[in-house]
């Protein structure tokens, strides 16, 4: 199409061209018919053609060369258009491919959703009947708890009776001497913050609280004399505890007491002064038998042997 246009162009040219050289001829048929005329007049109508003529092809050049550039403008249009539309045949191409392997993730996810959606059936069919179960077990067990708790209401109800018909007494003496009970309670509460001169009467109060009679009051001495008991027991205790540790059988022992070599124990204190009194505390760790589960290995314990006074700072 655009050469097509240039040469129609170049043939327009052409004809223009030769009008022009057709009016510039001086003599012809025309002007042998004119009358005759000056040749001033004849030589200033030949300059008027002549601007005109120039004029014409002037603007017919212009027309020419702003065609030209049109054309050559096009060129480059179609040619970006044709690197445009490989281009695009490329990414068609390879959207092209990406749909196909889209569409092979769509069915794999549709596959997988489908077997997703048959193991949630599958498990919300077993959760329903699992949740059949539990109601009815639930329903069992709080039959069983009323049950229970008529039956609690009921025992409790026989041993408040009981205890107005014949009250409980807790003997803390048995042939002249505090019960192992009334001794251990004593220390339990001298160790959990109770003043030695009230644990007597401490113990008459929760007594009487839980409905039980206590037969005599415990005064400041015996519980001190408890307190006293429980330290040689707990000091026969470390010592048993020292001797075992590291040692696994009586010979052993033996051998250790008798060379005065220990294993495994590690031996820590510390002071400090009070108004010129030097305080120390010494701490020994070692392995000792686990008393809730003899059976178990030995664990590691810490054991105080007691704050004592010393002469000086000097270790």
């Amino acid at each position: 199409m655009q050469s097509k246009r240039s040469l129609k162009q170049q043939k327009s040219c052409i004809a223009t061209l030769e009008k022009v050289n057709s009016l510039c001829q001086p003599l012809g048929e025309h002007t042998n018919t004119v009358g005759a005329q000056s040749p001033t007049k004849i030589i200033h109508n030949l300059k008027v053609e002549n601007e005109n003529l120039k004029k014409k092809v002037k603007q017919t050049t212009q027309k020419y060369w702003n065609a030209r550039r049109w054309n050559l403008r096009l060129e480059k249009a179609a040619a970006g258009c044709k690197v445009d539309l490989k281009q695009a045949k490329i990414d068609a191409a390879h959207m092209r491919g990406v749909m196909n392997m889209l569409g092979k993730d769509l069915e794999d996810l549709r596959a997988t959703a489908d077997e997703s959606i048959l193991l949630l059936q599958a498990r919300i069919k077993a959760l329903v009947e699992t949740q059949r179960d539990l109601t009815s077990r639930r329903v069992i067990l709080w039959k069983r708890c009323r049950r229970l708790e008529a039956a609690k209401r009921s025992l409790k109800k026989w041993m408040q009776e009981r205890a107005k018909l014949r009250p409980t007494t807790f003997r803390i003496m048995h042939k002249g001497r505090y019960t192992p009970a009334a001794r251990s309670l004593a220390c339990l509460m001298v160790s959990n913050g109770t003043t030695e001169t009230k644990v007597g009467n401490a113990l008459i109060d929760i007594g009487n609280a839980l409905g039980i009679s206590v037969d005599k009051r415990m005064n400041k001495c015996s519980v001190q004399r408890c307190m006293l008991e429980q330290g040689v027991a707990a000091d026969i205790q470390l010592v048993y505890e020292i001797l075992k540790s590291g040692s696994k059988s009586y010979l052993e022992i033996k051998i250790s007491v008798n060379l005065k070599v220990f294993k495994d124990i590690t031996y820590s204190s510390d002071s400090t002064s009070h108004k010129h009194i030097e305080y120390e505390c010494r701490t020994i760790a070692l392995e000792v038998t686990d008393y809730s589960n003899p059976s178990a290995a030995c664990k590691w314990k810490s054991r105080t042997l007691g704050i004592g006074i010393s002469t000086n700072h000097a270790s």
